[in-house]
């Protein structure tokens, strides 16, 4: 399953990597990465998107 996001409709900056969550605010970070390539993403880019084989996770004990 690809990971999308909607389309910009402001500048969002340098995207340089990525974390995922459990809250919107005040919550905590369970995993995170930077991106291989960063990528600047601008109002009127097209919706930025992950293919699924882009991205592995892998928990260590």
């Amino acid at each position: 399953m690809a990971i999308a996001f909607g389309a910009p409709s402001a500048n969002w900056g340098v995207i340089a990597g990525w974390t995922s969550n459990d809250a919107a605010t005040a919550g905590n970070a369970w995993d995170w990465s930077v991106l291989a390539t960063p990528k600047t993403v601008n109002n009127g880019d097209a919706a930025p998107s992950f293919p699924a084989s882009a991205m592995s996770i892998q928990i260590d004990a």
